[in-house]
C-alpha cells in the first residue's frame, strides 16, 4: 500500500494516496519517511501548503535534523515567498541529496564582515540554478572583500565573467577535482553560491529592483542582430528557443 501510495503522487491522484496514508497510519500503525514524504507530496500537489507543512513540522518535533524533511519544508516556504525560514531548511539540501555534495578547505562564511577579506564562491546544482544564485554577487561586493574568485561550470563562466568584472571567475568541471584551489593562494572563507541568498534574501523587499545583472556576449549580439535583419516579412514577433 506504501509503494502504491507512491505511485499514485507520482500520476497526480493525490486524493487517493492520502486516504492509503491515512488508512496505513490508522489500521496498520504504520509510520515510515516514505509515509511522511508521500503525505507532503500530496498535499502539496492539492495546493494545501499549510496543512503540508504541519505534517513536518510534527514530523521534525522529534527528529529535527532529518535533512530529507528540512529540505522539504525549505522548499514550500520558499514557494510560499517566506524566504527566511526557506532559505534556513535550503541549507540541508546537500545532506539530503548528497551526490554533488562539496566542501572546500576554507573556513566556512557565515555572515562574517567581508571587508579586506578573500573569499571563494563554489559553484553547485546547474547552469540556471548558479545564473540564479550569482544575482547575489553584488551584495558579496557591497561588502567590499579584498577577492571574490567565483567558480562556476565552463559554460556559464564566460557570462558570469563579464557581468562581474569584479570578480574572479574561474570555469571548472563542477567536480571533486579542485587543483584550480592551489593556483588561487589563501582564502578567508568560502561559500556555496546557492548559500548566499540566505544571507542577503530573507525578505521579498531584499528582492532588489533591477534591468538585468547579465552582459550577452556584443560580438554574438550584433551577429544574431545581422541574422534577423535579414530575415524576410514583416512580422516583428520573433521568439527564440534554446534547448
Amino acid at each position: 500500500k506504501g509503494r502504491l501510495a507512491t505511485c499514485l503522487t507520482s500520476v497526480c491522484r493525490y486524493e487517493e494516496a492520502l486516504a492509503l496514508v491515512e488508512d496505513l497510519r490508522t489500521n496498520h500503525r504504520a509510520w515510515s519517511s516514505t509515509l511522511v514524504t508521500v503525505e507532503v507530496d500530496s498535499l502539496t500537489g492539492l495546493g494545501r501548503h499549510q496543512d503540508a507543512l504541519a505534517t513536518l513540522d510534527r514530523a521534525l518535533a522529534g527528529r529535527p535534523f532529518m535533512p530529507g524533511y528540512r529540505l522539504l519544508r525549505g522548499l514550500i516556504h520558499l514557494s510560499l515567498e517566506n524566504f527566511g525560514a526557506g532559505w534556513d531548511d535550503y541549507t540541508y539540501r546537500n545532506l539530503a541529496i548528497t551526490d554533488h555534495l562539496r566542501v572546500l578547505p576554507f573556513a566556512p562564511w557565515s555572515g562574517q564582515s567581508l571587508e579586506g577579506k578573500s573569499i571563494v564562491i563554489a559553484a553547485e546544482q546547474g547552469l540556471g540554478d548558479q545564473v540564479m544564485f550569482a544575482s547575489c554577487l553584488p551584495d558579496i561586493l557591497a561588502q567590499r572583500p579584498a577577492r571574490v574568485v567565483v567558480e562556476a561550470v565552463h559554460r556559464v563562466a564566460k557570462t558570469l565573467a563579464r557581468s562581474f568584472p569584479q570578480c574572479e571567475v574561474i570555469p571548472t568541471g563542477q567536480d571533486r577535482h579542485f587543483e584550480w584551489l592551489k593556483a588561487i593562494g589563501p582564502v578567508d572563507y568560502f561559500s556555496l553560491i546557492g548559500d548566499l541568498p540566505r544571507r542577503f534574501r530573507r525578505q521579498r523587499k531584499d528582492f532588489p529592483m533591477h534591468q538585468g545583472y547579465l552582459v550577452a556576449d556584443a560580438a554574438r549580439k550584433q551577429y544574431w542582430g545581422d541574422v534577423l535583419a535579414k530575415l524576410e516579412g514583416t512580422r516583428k514577433l520573433r521568439i527564440g528557443v534554446t534547448w
